[in-house]
């Protein structure tokens, strides 16, 4: 079994219901079936064949995902890379993956350029894709030259199904190869834990290239309504907010930052759809005051995951009923099914509940190996635990919280200190304060200081010295930020998350 079975399967349980929309384009299940077959089918005449390797670095459209289940269906294998990064850094992962084919959107046609003026990647095809569709591209000749008829590549559990592309917040983006076994079973966990239903209609606003993905193929699992956020609405969240109305969602995934937007407006306009049931959220800390102002608004549940894209997604939990508990909206939930954790010293010793160390995993979603990084792979991996890298501790009752990464950590005078204590204190300072982010920087008596850029909502009074003062007095001296810089919104690299690396360049 594969991914493609999830679409298999609800194109015959429900072939006339609507599987995909972006803008007023849509799709019913058996529409979108027949034109994924067209895709793999085309792909099977180009040579493309079992293994293979088909890059993706387009925007987020109904094609997009046609290539994905085409590929599924020859037992290819998609390598999903974000079409925000630059041309050198597609070349590169396209040249690490080995690509037969890269499909680009026709808005990025300058990757195919320096593809072809630095000689990567001779022996790669490249074939545009329209997200639009409002003329025909190189994609619409090569689908339409396919056979609705396909007959499917067998696949094993162990066979390569998706390669994703971690978002580089700890360094170098490195190749994820995950397993048909690995995703379908999370698709699966996802469907089940987060109580997913058959009218859900899901609206995606991050690209699919990341771990976004897992909650669109559980569109498909159950038979749901996948509708594509049109690029105009991210750049306008109160048309992000009239298409949740409009389009009925019930479910959806957002960071904080795009929550606290959207309550404004709903706040200022009114809800006069109900539909909204769910809201998952992830990528960044929400605050209490922030899920009650929402809960209030919208009137829906909440979902959270802790995750990474080494275990293609989530492996904890924080419940709709879990947020009803204030002294758990700190945590990130308990372990989803399947999975186990541990909580690691120095040495790699287990340490028991409220002790905080290294998060270690072990679950059958969890990746094969890095792409071509064995000697990295061997690093994280040992006897089926993935070291994550992240800090925190779990409590008796087996919640996790997390506290940092720990190549985040800040050695000022020979103390440890993680940002993310310092962001804590910060935002619970005043609801004046609407995002922060903490990192350190070299200094020459200290090794390391601690700087912090903040942004403040309009209008507000806090000075620099109002929280340099606040923090002594919770942290102590040591933890308190030597500089800090107020900014109109916080850096984010091409996944959408704050990027502590250009939070130090503000500084140096």
């Amino acid at each position: 079994m594969n991914l493609k079975d999830f679409l298999v399967n609800s194109a015959r349980l429900f072939p006339n219901k609507t599987a995909v929309k972006y803008r007023d384009r849509s799709l019913s299940y058996q529409e979108f079936y027949r034109n994924s077959c067209s895709c793999g089918s085309a792909l099977r005449d180009m040579g493309v064949k079992k293994g293979d390797c088909i890059c993706i670095a387009a925007r987020n459209c109904i094609e997009y995902l046609e290539v994905v289940f085409g590929c599924t269906m020859l037992g290819a294998v998609p390598c999903l890379i974000n079409w925000r990064l630059s041309p050198e850094a597609t070349a590169g992962m396209v040249e690490e993956a080995h690509a037969k084919v890269l499909f680009i959107s026709n808005t990025e046609r300058n990757k195919a350029e320096y593809l072809r003026i630095n000689g990567l990647g001779r022996d790669v095809r490249v074939i545009i894709i329209c997200e639009d569709a409002n003329e025909p591209y190189d994609y619409d000749q090569v689908r339409n030259n396919g056979s609705e008829a396909l007959v499917f590549e067998e696949t094993s559990d162990q066979d390569t199904g998706m390669i994703l592309f971690t978002s580089g917040t700890t360094g170098r983006a490195k190749g994820v190869i995950l397993s048909n076994k690995a995703l379908v079973t999370q698709v699966y966990n996802t469907v089940v834990c987060a109580r997913w239903c058959h009218d859900e209609r899901f609206l995606c606003v991050s690209p699919i290239c990341h771990s976004i993905s897992l909650a669109v193929m559980a569109v498909f699992c159950v038979g749901g309504t996948l509708i594509l956020c049109p690029l105009e609405c991210l750049k306008d969240y109160g048309k992000m907010f009239d298409l949740l109305e409009e389009e009925g969602v019930t479910r959806t995934a957002l960071v904080p930052t795009v929550i606290e937007q959207l309550i404004g407006y709903a706040e200022v306009r009114g809800i006069k759809n109900d539909s909204l049931r769910v809201i998952g959220y992830g990528a960044a800390p929400m605050n209490t005051q922030l899920i009650m102002r929402c809960k209030k608004i919208f009137r829906c549940n909440f979902h959270q995951g802790y995750g990474m894209t080494e275990a293609y997604g989530s492996v904890t939990a924080l419940l709709p009923e879990d947020h009803d508990c204030p002294a758990l909206l700190g945590s990130v939930g308990r372990p989803m099914t399947g999975v186990s954790l541990r909580i690691l010293d120095e040495n790699g010793k287990a340490l028991p509940a409220g002790k905080t160390g290294e998060i270690a995993i072990k679950a059958e979603t969890l990746m094969e190996e890095y792409l071509g990084m064995p000697e990295l792979t061997a690093q994280v991996l040992a006897d089926g635990w993935y070291c994550s890298g992240d800090i925190g501790y779990v409590n008796e009752a087996g919640y996790l919280f997390l506290t940092d990464r720990k190549s985040a950590m800040i050695i000022t005078g020979g103390e440890n200190v993680f940002p993310s204590e310092i962001e804590n204190c910060i935002r619970t300072m005043s609801p004046e304060v609407r995002e922060v982010s903490v990192a350190g920087i070299p200094d020459p008596v200290w090794g390391e200081i601690v700087v912090a850029a903040v942004v403040r909502k309009s209008n507000s009074h806090i000075t620099e010295s109002d929280i340099m003062d606040y923090c002594r007095q919770r942290l102590g001296s040591f933890k308190k930020p030597k500089r800090i810089l107020f900014v109109h919104a916080l850096p984010l690299n091409h996944s959408g998350k704050v990027s502590r690396a250009m939070v130090k360049s503000l500084f140096m």
